[in-house]
């Protein structure tokens, strides 16, 4: 580009020469004079373009420092998104633990409870079963006192029925005039207004 741009000065440099209306014969001097000014003038855009050079390759340096801070904050949020992903990824693990050690932890109290009740349905069970077994005791101790009560009067019963037959028999209680006994001592009283012997014995048991 640079070799365009000169190659072009010089004909453009040429052909203002040559533009002009025809002039005397340039001597070798004037020529070496213009040569040196041409000279002096590429120079100087040389210059101007190792200058345009030198601020396109800092322009060229700075977008290679942007390019290395932008590929340090790339990375610095790289590492960040690695990092908090593995923060996420410990808090999931560490949160999925906890719920799994929560869950174990209530299943095994559910248990417990269960197995509680059932041991509690069970003892109840038992508590059931042996209040049915008092109930059967006591009506079969009410029935038996019942039955043994009827089987023990029952020959005092009879007892007392020939015991009533034969004091009947012997004493004759239901006499119009009194028992034997009371005739008796009535007997005894008349005889012992005759006797006073008799009369002393009745008297002293109270029979007169």
């Amino acid at each position: 580009m640079k070799t365009m741009i000169i190659t072009l000065l010089l004909l453009s440099h040429l052909s203002s020469g040559y533009a002009l209306e025809v002039a005397p014969r340039l001597t070798d001097r004037e020529i070496i004079e213009s040569l040196a000014d041409l000279k002096s003038d590429i120079a100087r855009v040389d210059q101007r373009f190792d200058a345009v050079d030198q601020r396109f390759d800092a322009v060229n340096q700075r977008f290679d420092a942007v390019n290395q801070r932008f590929d340090a904050v790339n990375q610095r949020i790289d590492s960040l998104e690695k990092q908090t992903s593995e923060r996420f990824d410990a808090m999931e693990k560490q949160t999925a633990e906890r719920f799994d050690a929560m869950e174990k932890q209530t299943n095994a109290r559910f248990d417990a409870i269960d197995q509680r009740f059932e041991q509690m349905n069970a003892q109840f069970d038992k508590l059931w079963n042996l209040m049915l077994v008092i109930i059967a005791g006591v009506f079969g101790l009410i029935g038996f006192v019942v039955w043994d009560r009827k089987t023990a009067l029952k020959p005092l019963e009879q007892r007392l029925e020939r015991l009533e037959m034969s004091l009947q028999q012997d004493f004759e209680i239901q006499h119009r005039q009194g028992s034997k006994m009371t005739r008796l001592i009535n007997a005894l009283k008349e005889l012992a207004q005759s006797d006073p012997k008799l009369q002393g014995v009745l008297r002293s048991f109270s029979l007169l």
